[in-house]
């Protein structure tokens, strides 16, 4: 596809791969199952980062399957975002001792996971896929799980009698799958590139819906929500109170810094609280013009009740 709002290539591949581990799990089978995979390539115009889709049938057992990107960035550690932080992570392989676990060079991200050596980077972002290896070679090849199959249908049992074999599936993820995620290029590190702002762009897609032409008070742009600094406090939650009496917006401090927020709204909230996970109700905070102020400190998780008066 290609038009002046996007370009679309598709990508068919058909792999042969053995159709499971034979049953003391020391060998592969010689019979081979097909693995068909479907990729689509999108780049929109004025795009940031290059989407991309994947759908696959699998029949096969006891495998994995990763889609691998050749990074060529020279660098030894990633950037992951867990919960509520991104980590720095050595990607380098580890010599271990006896009585040490050894080194996995597998390990689980949230949203987006970069390569970067401080002036260019490479970032995956994600929606739901959840693990990631960057390979110790000389391009840094940044490799994504898209399937990770298990035989075992009791973790006690460490092999299967050739009934239970027959029997039992175990956790193989048979049938059709559909993966979206996207690769972003940038500048800079992973603070610097936006790449938490690009991560969760690209996770919650801006739909366009039209509308019926009324006469309203609401201006042509706006949102229910404005934040600042908008490149260092993220949004993680927005539910209705536990007792009904308002909402809460929950924050978190992404950066190093201690941040002066702003957290204005269209809605009409006249009183804000800070409260603790449980909603526990603690200091009042400053709200004006429909605007709330306070101070964050690095790193910091939020949780703020914005109520109106009755």
């Amino acid at each position: 596809e290609t038009s002046t709002l996007r370009g679309v290539y598709r990508i068919d591949l058909a792999l042969k791969i053995p159709a499971a581990a034979t049953l003391d799990a020391r060998d592969r089978l010689r019979e081979e199952q097909e693995l068909p995979i479907s990729f689509w390539l999108t780049l929109e115009k004025d795009a940031k980062f290059l989407k991309i889709r994947t759908k696959l049938k699998n029949k096969a057992r006891d495998h994995k399957l990763q889609v691998n990107f050749p990074s060529g960035i020279k660098t030894d550690f990633a950037a992951v975002e867990s919960a509520f932080a991104v980590e720095k992570r050595d990607v380098r392989w580890r010599e271990t001792a006896d009585n040490y676990e050894p080194c996995f060079t597998f390990q689980p991200m949230q949203n987006f996971v970069d390569l970067n050596d401080g002036k260019i980077g490479l970032a995956f972002l994600g929606k739901g896929l959840r693990e990631y290896e960057v390979m110790d070679d000389s391009e840094r090849t940044l490799a994504i799980t898209l399937l990770r199959t298990h035989r075992a249908y009791m973790t006690a049992n460490t092999f299967m009698t050739p009934e239970e074999f027959d029997r039992y599936t175990g956790l193989h993820s048979f049938g059709e799958f559909e993966y979206f995620y996207a690769l972003y290029p940038h500048t800079g590190d992973w603070d610097s590139g936006n790449v938490l702002q690009a991560a969760y762009q690209h996770k919650v897609d801006m739909k366009a819906i039209l509308g019926v032409p009324t006469e309203g008070k609401l201006p042509s742009t706006g949102s229910f929500f404005v934040i600042e600094p908008a490149d260092k406090l993220m949004i993680s939650a927005l539910k209705q109170s536990e007792d009904g009496q308002g909402i809460i917006l929950r924050v978190w401090n992404t950066s190093s810094e201690t941040l002066d927020a702003k957290i204005a709204t269209t809605l009409p909230v006249t009183k804000a609280t800070r409260v603790r996970l449980d909603e526990t109700r603690l200091d009042d905070l400053l709200v004006n013009d429909g605007a709330v102020q306070l101070k964050i400190l690095p790193h910091k998780i939020e949780s703020i009740l914005l109520m109106r008066d009755a």
